[in-house]
């Protein structure tokens, strides 16, 4: 199927909707004709399915109950205008977070998030001392061992302000590199004044990696008089 490998070979993850097992369609009668065919009604929907897919669900990542109730509502939306809708099934291997994550600098707590793919810590964390890196656009410090000089984490931050979670592949990582936290940019200032003074990196993050996790994608099709394609593809797993 050429859509199912272009999919494949773009994204390398689901990246339209989700693996829906033992769901069903929208049992609730639904008597608009035309739901966005004013200024108004598209206003009103879009504001609907924020609620729905951002309010209401919270973050889903992809492989969890939560991406699960996001793709059926994406599957049913697009049911209501294209003849063709399709569930293309697939499993992976599924990254959790199994608590909180901790990152202190010297003993100062900062706000952190891993990043989605990355590795996780013994349970006892991980201490080290800060490099900085010419790594710009991805990981621009090096947490390193002390005593051996090896790299077991790394610390980023987020170019939009306040600490937040992002993949691995943002920073031009593998899955399971060393932990990648990201922090606000208002603490960048911390962390420079670590690297000066030398002050100790404590990171803590427990995550799970589970193998054969079910999921997969919506995908609609709309029959035109081409012989070409033109594939249109949206995110709808958030970390």
């Amino acid at each position: 199927m050429k859509r199912r490998k272009f999919i494949i070979s773009t994204c390398q993850s689901a990246l339209l909707a989700s693996a829906l097992t033992g769901c069903t369609g929208n049992d609730e009668p639904d008597n608009i004709i035309n739901p966005v065919d004013t200024p108004e009604k598209r206003a009103a929907y879009l504001e609907k399915m924020l609620k729905a897919l951002c309010t209401d669900i919270g973050p889903h990542p992809i492989g969890s109950p939560e991406y699960e109730k996001a793709a059926l509502i994406v599957k049913n939306e697009m049911e209501r205008s294209l003849p063709l809708v399709e569930l293309d099934t697939f499993t992976f291997e599924r990254w959790v977070l199994k608590r909180e994550p901790e990152l202190y600098i010297g003993e100062r707590w900062i706000e952190a998030y891993p990043a989605h793919g990355s590795s996780g810590t013994p349970s006892s964390g991980i201490t080290g001392i800060l490099k900085k890196i010419d790594d710009e656009g991805s990981t621009p410090y090096d947490v390193v061992d002390k005593t051996t000089g090896e790299i077991v984490g790394y610390i980023s931050f987020s170019s939009y302000g306040n600490a937040r979670p992002s993949p691995y592949y943002s920073f031009q990582k593998k899955p399971k590199c060393p932990p990648i936290f990201i922090i606000g940019k208002q603490d960048v200032p911390i962390v420079e004044d670590a690297i000066t003074n030398e002050l100790p990196v404590r990171m803590n993050v427990q995550v799970d990696f589970i193998p054969d996790t079910p999921t997969g994608n919506v995908i609609g099709t709309m029959p035109g008089e081409s012989k070409y394609e033109m594939v249109f593809l949206a995110h709808l797993d958030t970390v």
